[in-house]
């Protein structure tokens, strides 16, 4: 898989190479030329990422493997127990599943709760049951990590299933996913997930997302990468956590577990036909939570776990498959820089053109985070529209947060784990204001840049401006009516770079120079899709 990844790209690379060192080499100027490089540099990175998308989920599609199993007689044998870690947002229905499964297996209420009442709901809880315990610390040093290290050090048992508190478990998760443990290099093994069924507009409209993304990019895993450990609804095994002497106490414990186990000869298995349920964030306020954790947590992999992992002897695959994703982060970075390029470039008054060609393989980038989207939502085109709408609208907000957010770790900051909201919170818009500052300070500067120059950048600070409204996307007021018809913007403004550039195809690109449709304005609108 990753040999076609990489030979596509450097096969475009090779192609185009002569055209870009051609327009390198027409620019006057020292300062011009390094703009311009860096610009035709970032796009063969846009290049790398969009094939890496597509070939993954053309992958995704191809018949899968399914790992050797245990038999029934087999797991009964073995010796379980379920962990449930809970920081202020323990759900009985979750607890309930974890004690309804069929398998002699205790539960562990790992409850690092701050609030009383959370903790009242979990002593009620456990008092009813005499296979549930109730596992506290005096501090939450190490996070969730911390949290299941202490556990696990006080728990008699060689296999823990890891349960998220928003997590819903079929009954036969655990006797089904055990049976994965067909081998004593099989570190852990890591469940199916779709969306729960859940009441919140934001969470119906954006979590069909994450069913299409377990589907297409996890299973291929087993066979074409590296399963990753993904923190709930697995399974590890006592003797691997022993290898490493515990979870890494980081805000990503779980991938850093995943490749500190590999380091030592241990490998992951993911388990398809076992699916549990997870919650998408309810409002756009959880999802920036979240979104800060994830980015201080990749982040400090990025930093204090890559490295070793790149140098340890697992496969040049397996790296491959580790490094792509997680740097994947550093691309709103990336792509906020290539804006401030692109506004070099007019501001230096230099005029680009592009063959058809490059424009096509460009817009190749725009469609690869999307496929498994249209093929898989192709019979419901109104719910496609309005999802791809609203989803670059959220997802390019959030932009600028994982910017500040990556500056501040690699500063030296210590990353934080961020529990995400489990519940609609009551956040005014006010507050948004004043918790993104950089985020509105970007967009007001992107919308001027698009203005001035180059009008499919719209689609950029639009997302960036509208950041703070999103908040309101759940209620039924009147902002938030606006609020939800305003989301259209920014994917308005990107059909309009993409309409741009195909009509510079077909020689119009004089004509539309004047209006910012042509040139780098199609290609900068076209980028926004890689973030």
């Amino acid at each position: 898989m990753y040999a076609t990844i990489l030979s596509t790209w450097l096969g475009s690379i090779l192609f185009f190479g002569g055209e870009a060192l051609q327009i390198v080499g027409s620019i006057n100027g020292f300062l011009g030329k390094v703009v311009v490089g860096f610009l035709l540099a970032s796009i063969s990175v846009f290049w790398l990422y969009g094939i890496y998308n597509i070939v993954v989920q053309i992958f995704g599609y191809l018949p899968r493997t399914t790992p050797e199993k245990l038999d029934t007689k087999q797991v009964e044998r073995l010796d379980a127990a379920i962990l449930l870690p809970t920081f202020n947002d323990f759900d009985v229905d979750t607890a309930r599943d974890c004690i309804q499964q069929g398998f002699d297996a205790p539960l562990y209420i790992l409850d690092d709760s701050t609030e009383e009442e959370f903790r009242d709901k979990v002593d009620e809880f456990a008092q009813q049951y005499s296979d549930v315990e109730v596992i506290r610390r005096e501090n939450r040093e190490g996070f969730k990590a911390g949290a299941l290290n202490h556990a696990v050090e006080h728990i008699d048992a060689e296999y823990f299933a890891v349960v998220d508190s928003d997590e819903r478990l079929p009954d036969t998760f655990l006797s089904e996913i055990l049976r994965y443990f067909s081998a004593p290099d099989v570190g852990f093994v890591q469940a199916n997930h779709d969306t729960n069924k859940q009441e919140s507009r934001f969470a119906q409209l954006l979590g069909k997302g994450i069913d299409i993304h377990w589907d297409r990019y996890m299973p291929q895993r087993n066979r074409y990468g590296f399963v990753m450990f993904l923190g709930h609804g697995t399974v590890f095994r006592r003797s691997a956590w022993e290898e490493i002497d515990g979870f890494p106490e980081m805000v990503s414990e779980d991938l850093a577990f995943a490749t500190r186990i590999r380091e030592h000869g241990y490998k992951g298995v993911f388990a398809d036909d076992v699916v549990c349920g997870e919650d998408f964030p309810e409002d756009y306020y959880a999802m920036w939570k979240r979104h800060i954790k994830w980015s201080a947590g990749t982040t400090e992999y990025i930093v204090e776990e890559l490295p070793r992992f790149l140098k340890s002897k697992a496969s040049v695959t397996e790296k491959l498959d580790v490094a792509f994703p997680v740097l994947n982060l550093p691309l709103s970075t990336l792509f906020l820089s290539y804006i401030l390029g692109v506004t070099a470039v007019f501001g230096l008054g230099l005029d680009l053109e592009f063959s058809a060609g490059f424009y096509a393989m460009t817009l190749a980038t725009l469609v690869s985070p999307v496929l498994s989207f249209l093929i898989d939502m192709r019979d419901k085109p109104l719910q496609l529209a309005k999802f791809l709408a609203v989803s670059t609208a959220v997802y390019c907000s959030l932009a600028p947060t994982a910017v500040k957010k990556i500056v501040e770790i690699v500063r030296g900051d210590d990353a934080f784990f961020h529990t995400t909201p489990k519940q609609e919170n009551g956040v005014h818009v006010s507050h948004q204001v004043r918790a993104m500052p950089f985020t509105l300070l970007s967009g007001v500067f992107v919308s001027v840049v698009g203005l001035l120059y180059d009008l499919p950048l719209l689609a950029v600070g639009s997302a960036f401006l509208l950041a703070p409204g999103l908040i309101l996307w759940n209620h039924d007021s009147e902002s938030s009516r606006v609020v939800r018809m305003l989301a259209w913007m920014p994917a308005a403004f990107l059909m309009t770079g993409i309409v741009g550039t195909g009509l510079s195809m077909l020689g119009y690109g004089e004509i539309l120079a004047a209006a910012g449709l042509a040139g780098l304005a199609g290609l900068s609108g076209i980028q926004l899709a890689r973030v």
